[in-house]
């Protein structure tokens, strides 16, 4: 394989010239260590080489200057800092186009990036402030634009004279004078056609050269070359080891002159695709690229000046049919897979991974595809300009950070960061889920002492509990070391200095290649931090400053080096093929993304930039710069290219075709493009584990290979097949398990009327929450609407109602409308007290639920003091009643002789019914409930057994008082205004009455058999909406019309395993295997099968 012609050239000029000086002037730094890389690995010395960038070498000459001045070299990103500084500055009134009428902040973080681009490209092309007030608008008179962007392009001038900062205009004017006078008579100057010059750069490096200019790249493209490329600036320049006969295009035009005349141009509704090449299009409209783009193989082949590869003739001589050897079209659906394509054709051919190069014509979305790639299949890969270092672990924190300041240090965005893992403090004994927990059931807010609080109110629920302390404690050190890093609301070098203690707080990681990667990001990100510290300061909230510099980070690019031995190179277009791979694939050529579009500056339209200096780039000649050097790359290309176009997006469904110049190269080569499907089949090559996978999924024997290899995986594909089955089975809720003292219905374990209520709406949900203890997570949504979560709603208005019947009991008074008053100082007391633990958000959510609590209590005194002066022999006889609780010993319930259990539990409130002589004669037994009456009945207020808990505590009072009166009432007291004070109540039910009704569910629980059973719905699932376990079970529920069904499945299924069980004990093995078989079409197995008489008992607890 032959170096490229690039290198030929520089090898040629070498041997030329071997020791003379001798200055490359390359597009970066990295383009000029790979290509003379690639010069040494051709064998060829390069005695006397430099390499080095225009505005590096004008830098170095300006250096004595600058220090003499004291000057500092301002960075692109120093540079838009500044320009957000100066529109930061600049107040409302005095702007006249450059306003917005809301969000001005926000429109000046979006102008600022592209007013910096059209500033710098006026300084490099020589406009002075002076021009632009001259720029006349479309009335031909100068205007507002033209006023405002003089006006900011002047006070940046001055803000760099005043800083002494020296951009790169300033640098090359300074080299420039420099140059002319002191300019070295015995230096070769090379550069490469593909080298930017603007204007004084461009002066710069004549002046210097001094007529002395060698090119590196060729006489005929195809294309016309960028309009300030070193090939338009100097196409007279001598090309080493090229013919000197070939045709020279005339230089552009280097003096000021007129704009060219205004045409009418073509309505855009009327330009449809294809018309990029159409001569009407071009004729209409003088904004469109040169007519050398439009030509693409229709002129008569011109003849090369250079040997360049095959794929650098696709413009000028075109390709041939046997090219194919060296030029390949791929085509692929999907992105994904055009990426995955290119690397399994790399593991296909058994590459070199240093001697593969990766290209991509456009950074969205292919950079970060390739480096998930890349990273997923831990490949070695150099990226030409790095990678986004938000895609790194460091600057997904640093990310974070700034959001969590940008946000205002919300302390539930915090909690989410935790819980992602974002942060990694090695040093902290709490792991980062545990520390997100306590935040959000603390209900952490807004700010320092708000998110401590958090802390400080989980520890105020166990304060006997010392390793919870401990642990709280360790928890306050890191949230600590955590607001260090924040600053106050001060300026941006604070806020800076900040990012730069969090990275080193944040990161913890292992001694693997990938955490060296990271530690090598977090540097580089400190470095870049420390830099923007030498910047004046730029006003604005610290919330301001923190959007910004989220801006500087989605930028902000990391691990960007040369091209080293063993790694894979992946370059954008524009900088690649100086690596001299024998392998070149160019991603993205279809017509969404290449050649791109002509999109207009949104500070200076193409005519303004025509209207200012011919020396200012226009957007209309960017595709036609793509082609040049998609035709350079393709032309340096030493081996086998492979031109590589999506055709449908799976993401949203978008169908693009292959870029024209693709077709044109498949037409040349009369071939068709080699296809790749998402999913690879067995035949097409290297592939990761899941591409192989799918590429077998027709393969006979796959599923029981993998069922042999992942039998976890196997055995729930067998449950999600059995589960399809109506009866019960081990795979629908029937555990086998006959002993129920693991279960909690007999046996030691203390019962809570809640439980019970559970397993009678649905048995599913009692084996996940108390049989099984599958909780889920305390983590409550905060609801913007509510101050308080619906439980510390109710423990507020019960304590409130307790407090209140107390002091009205402890003044031996009655509840009457006169103690308005006393209630509503004890509703401002308790309001304060939940304030001091649940912090205020949201002032509107606030005042909502303190009207609510308000609402209530009037609600509750009206509601008393009615029903105590209807009934004088009322009187409040108890309250808070506990039993089953630590030190109170729970009561024993017993329903009947094959019913009975333990339970704990807590009444709200017993009154006592007392006669004339003020003996008690009966007892009334309330439950206040603080939301709606939904799912209750007046009517039927047990529900079939669903609502126990007024008929069990009123079988629990009589061994919590002194005297046998018997119960009289039972029932809720709805003290709120969702429930309007309204009570539901009745006379407990019969012992006997209420076993009868639970016996079936208890045979059910017994049975092992807890089926998602819903009893009184008759489809089943209405219970689900609100269940914590509805993405688990909420497909299997049953409903009371089909537990009929599920009997006489359950008894055919019974009828085969008895047949089995026959066919066992006789030993008839043909009739054992037969019915074996059977069994296994449904997914399962004998043992699998639940007895009949759990379905019985379902069916049962239905009609009961």
């Amino acid at each position: 394989m032959s170096p490229s012609y690039v290198v030929r050239q520089l090898a040629q000029l070498c041997i030329d010239h071997p020791l003379q000086t001798k200055i490359l002037l390359v597009p970066g730094v990295r383009a000029g260590n790979d290509l003379t890389t690639a010069l040494a690995r051709s064998g060829q010395g390069w005695t006397n080489l430099r390499v080095t960038t225009p505005i590096l070498l004008a830098a170095e000459e300006a250096e004595p200057q600058m220090a003499v001045r004291n000057g500092r070299r301002l960075q692109p990103e120093g540079g838009r800092r500044l320009v957000e500084g100066l529109l930061a500055a600049w107040p409302d009134e005095e702007r006249r186009y450059f306003r917005s009428a809301v969000g001005q902040a926000q429109v000046d973080r979006g102008l600022a990036p592209s007013l910096y681009a059209t500033l710098d490209a006026m300084r490099l092309a020589g406009v002075l402030p002076e021009h632009v007030v001259n720029l006349a608008d479309g009335e031909g008179k100068p205007g507002d634009k033209a006023a405002d962007l003089a006006t900011i392009y002047r006070r940046y001038g001055e803000l760099l004279q005043a800083g002494s900062w020296w951009d790169d205009a300033a640098t090359f004017a300074c080299a420039l004078t420099l140059a002319s006078e002191h300019a070295p008579k015995d230096i070769l100057w090379v550069v490469l056609d593909e080298v930017e010059l603007p204007e004084l750069a461009a002066d710069f490096v004549e002046c210097r050269a001094g007529g002395r200019m060698y090119r590196l790249g060729r006489r005929v493209y195809g294309v016309s070359p960028p309009q300030f490329s070193a090939a338009a600036r100097f196409p007279r320049a001598q090309i080493p080891g090229a013919r000197e006969d070939a045709p020279v295009a005339p230089a552009p035009e280097r003096s000021p002159g007129k704009p060219p005349p205004k045409r009418p141009r073509r309505p855009t509704e009327s330009v449809v695709q294809g018309d990029l090449f159409l001569d009407p299009l071009r004729d209409a409209d003088p904004d469109q690229p040169a007519e050398s783009l439009f030509d693409l193989g229709r002129k008569a082949p011109a003849e090369e000046s250079v040997e360049v590869s095959p794929g650098g003739r696709l413009l000028t001589a075109g390709l041939t049919p046997e090219d194919g050897d060296r030029v390949h079209v791929h085509q692929a659906i999907g992105l994904e897979t055009e990426v995955g394509q290119v690397l399994r054709d790399v593991f296909d051919r058994g590459l070199r991974f240093d001697d593969v190069e990766i290209a991509y014509t456009a950074t969205v979305p292919y950079l970060s595809l390739l480096f998930d790639a890349v990273e997923r299949w831990d490949l070695p890969a150099d990226f030409a300009v790095g990678v986004p270092s938000v895609l790194t672990r460091p600057g997904r924190s640093l990310q974070w950070f700034l959001h969590w300041i940008a946000g205002g240090l919300d302390g539930v965005e915090l909690a989410g960061c935790l819980q992602a893992g974002e942060i990694h403090a090695a040093t902290s004994p709490i792991r980062p889920g545990e520390l997100a927990r306590w935040l959000l059931r603390g209900r952490a807010g807004a700010g320092h002492q708000e998110t401590l609080a958090a802390l400080e109110r989980v520890g105020a629920t166990a304060p006997a509990d010392d390793e919870l302390q401990q642990r709280l404690a360790a928890g306050r050190k890191q949230l600590e070391a955590l607001f260090d890093c924040v600053p106050a609301d001060g300026g941006s070098e604070d806020l800076l200095r900040g990012c730069c203690r969090f990275l080193q707080l944040a990161g913890s990681y292992s001694d693997d290649a990938r955490s060296e990667r990271d530690l090598r990001v977090r540097d580089g990100l400190t470095t870049c931090l420390e830099d923007l510290c030498r910047l004046p300061e730029s006003p604005g909230s610290r919330s301001k400053q923190a959007e910004r510099l989220l801006a500087v980070l989605q930028r902000h690019t990391s691990e960007a080096g040369r091209a080293q031995p063993g790694r894979i190179r992946v370059a954008p277009l524009r900088g690649a093929g100086y690596c001299g791979r024998g392998h070149l694939y160019v991603l993205g050529l279809d017509e969404f993304r290449f050649p791109g579009n002509a999109a207009q500056d949104p500070i200076l339209l193409d005519d303004e930039r025509r209207a200012l200096s011919p020396q200012m780039g226009l957007a209309a000649t960017s595709p036609g710069n793509n082609v040049f050097h998609l035709i350079r790359v393709l032309g340096s290309a030493p081996g086998r290219v492979t031109l590589s176009a999506s055709c449908l997006h799976l993401a949203d469904g978008r169908e693009p075709s292959p870029t024209p110049l693709f077709e044109q190269a498949r037409r040349q080569l009369q071939c068709q493009p080699i296809w790749a499907r998402p999913a690879p089949g067995l035949s097409e090559g290297g592939a990761d584990a899941l591409d192989a996978l799918l590429g077998q999924r027709g393969q006979q024997g796959l599923g029981a290979a993998l069922d042999q290899a992942y039998p976890d995986v196997a055995s729930g594909l067998t449950a999600v097949r059995s589960r399809a089955q109506a009866a019960p089975t081990r795979f629908a809720g029937w555990i086998a398990q006959p002993q129920t003292e693991t279960l909690g219905l007999d046996g030691d374990r203390v019962l809570s009327s809640q439980m019970l209520e559970t397993l009678a709406a649905c048995p599913r949900r009692y084996l996940w929450r108390y049989s099984l203890g599958l909780v889920p997570p305390d983590e409550p949504e905060r609801d913007p609407r509510r101050w308080l979560h619906p439980l510390e709603m109710g423990n507020l208005l019960h304590g409130l109602f307790l407090d209140f019947m107390r002091q009205v009991q402890d003044q031996q008074d009655r509840v009457g409308l006169g103690h308005e008053s006393r209630l509503q100082e004890l509703v401002e007391s308790a309001i304060e007290a939940q304030r001091q633990r649940v912090p205020v958000i949201f002032k509107a959510a606030y005042r909502s639920d303190r009207r609510r609590i308000e609402r209530a209590a009037r609600i509750f005194l009206h509601a008393e003091a009615h029903r105590f002066a209807a009934d004088p022999g009322l009187h409040p006889a108890a309250f808070e009643l506990d039993f089953g609780f630590a030190p109170e010993p729970a009561v024993e319930v017993r329903l009947s002789h094959e019913i009975a259990f333990r339970l704990r539990g807590r009444i709200d409130r017993v009154d006592a019914v007392r006669d004339a002589s003020g003996d008690t004669t009966a007892y009334e037994v309330w439950d206040y409930k603080t939301g709606s009456t939904f799912n209750f009945g007046a009517t039927d207020l047990g529900r079939g057994g669903r609502i126990l808990q007024w008929a069990l505590y009123a079988y629990a009072l009589p061994h919590l008082v002194d005297d046998e009166s018997p119960v009289r009432l039972s029932g809720y007291f709805f003290a709120s205004e969702r429930g309007a004070g309204q009570r539901f109540s009745d006379a407990p039910p019969a012992r006997h009455e209420l076993a009868a009704t639970l016996q079936p569910l208890f045979d059910l629980a017994r049975q092992g058999y807890f089926p998602a059973l819903h009893k009184g719905d008759s489809r089943g699932g209405g219970p689900c909406r609100f269940c914590d376990y509805r993405r688990v079970c909420a497909g299997e529920a049953i409903g009371s019309t089909q537990v009929t069904e599920q009997h006489e499945a359950a008894a055919q299924l019974a009828a085969l395993v008895e047949g089995w069980a026959e066919a066992v004990s006789a030993d008839r093995a043909g009739s054992r295997q037969s019915l074996e078989r059977a069994l296994a079409d449904l997914g399962l197995r004998p043992q699998d099968v639940a007895p009949e008489e759990a379905a019985r008992c379902a069916r049962d607890w239905i009609a009961s």
